[in-house]
């Protein structure tokens, strides 16, 4: 028996979940969701990421039906949910906490959503058994949730989503409460899940780590409204915003002149080799710490450098982070650790990058 979510009497190339013009307020001087348009494909996995109070997690809840909108629209599967209620639009939601009941064994925790489905126990014991083993529980079924690792009942509450076949899963911080490793792994796993059925999922993270490893496309949140969408080495390397430049990973974000061929000059680096907008034009310029490059003494450079003093060395065991000076301007440099001995506070080096890992913020 396989578990299936596409639903036979739906296009597949129609988007499983649109949303238009959707506003959520609180009062009318608090707007907490502000989305004119977003559209998610059947199949996908994307990720809801941004800090807390950006309206992710809001957004999540108007998709579920546990908050209503103030203003707009959302369609499932074509048809508009408004009118819906959250249990009869086949959704699953999978929370932080796990939310499994104490006194029920992992079966029956896993069958609950059958049962309120009016399945009766013999024909819904086979879709447990199965949704167990696809989370990798099987042979648990008859254990309770204080019997469990954290990361056991997180297995839970995902099977108990996964039994009834929903059109879209919805899941708001689901690893936050695991430790590193564990959730390292649930990712993994969550990831073979999501290629071994196909299901629809949107997963609300603050972890870019999470929304980089897991995620078709990221939606980057901040105040309510989406910076960002698109796959994640397009939210990285070319932000739309300076916040999704900030926020997402770990950037140098530094002012820019357009000189008159076009070049963008910044202080203490000088010229840096891409091309701007008009001459004389003032533009925002990021450069990933990681873009810099370590000129061996005795070595000449092989693309555009410059001389910096080391004011901080940070040992991460594979690689380093320069905090280091250029003139009045501050950078941030990631490099491998080859050379830390030598790279001291107070010592100068030599960095190097290419022109083309520069973007220019719009």
């Amino acid at each position: 028996m396989t578990l299936s979510t596409s639903d036979p009497e739906t296009p597949m190339d129609r988007p499983i979940l649109a949303l238009s013009n959707v506003i959520k307020r609180y009062s009318p001087e608090l707007t907490v969701v502000d989305i004119p348009e977003l559209t998610i494909r059947r199949g996908e996995f994307v990720s809801f990421l941004g800090p807390s109070g950006s309206g992710k997690t809001t957004t999540l809840m108007m998709i579920a039906g546990f908050q209503d909108l103030t203003a707009g629209s959302i369609l499932l599967n074509g048809r508009s949910v408004a009118e819906v209620p959250p249990h009869q639009r086949n959704i699953g939601v999978v929370f932080q906490n796990y939310a499994l009941f104490p006194h029920l064994s992992v079966a029956e925790n896993v069958r609950y959503p059958l049962r309120m489905r009016r399945m009766s126990r013999a024909e819904s014991k086979s879709k447990v058994a199965h949704a167990l083993d696809l989370v990798g529980l099987s042979g648990m079924d008859g254990r309770y949730p204080r019997e469990l690792s954290g990361g056991q009942q997180q297995r839970v509450a995902l099977a108990r989503t996964l039994v009834f076949q929903p059109d879209l899963i919805l899941l708001d911080e689901p690893l936050g409460a695991l430790d590193k490793n564990l959730r390292e792994h649930m990712q993994v796993e969550l990831r073979r899940i999501h290629r071994e059925l196909g299901v629809t999922m949107i997963y609300v993270t603050h972890d870019q780590s999470e929304a980089m490893t897991m995620s078709d496309r990221i939606a980057v949140f901040d105040k309510g409204r989406i910076e960002q969408i698109g796959a994640p080495h397009e939210v990285y390397h070319r932000p739309a915003t300076e916040f999704v430049a900030g926020f997402v990973g770990d950037s140098n974000l530094l002012d820019g002149v357009v000189g008159p061929g076009g070049a963008v000059s910044v202080a203490g680096l000088g010229a840096i080799g891409v091309t701007g907008g008009r001459p004389g034009a003032r533009v925002r310029v990021m450069m990933r710490p990681e873009i810099f490059r370590l000129v061996p003494a005795g070595t000449a450079p092989r693309a555009q450098c410059t001389t910096v003093i080391i004011e901080d060395v940070i040992n991460y065991g594979d690689n380093l982070l320069l905090l280091a000076r250029a003139g009045d301007q501050l950078l941030r440099a990631r490099i491998l650790n080859t050379a830390g001995a030598r790279l001291q506070p107070g010592s100068s080096c030599l960095l190097e990058w290419a022109p083309d890992s520069i973007h220019i913020l719009n």
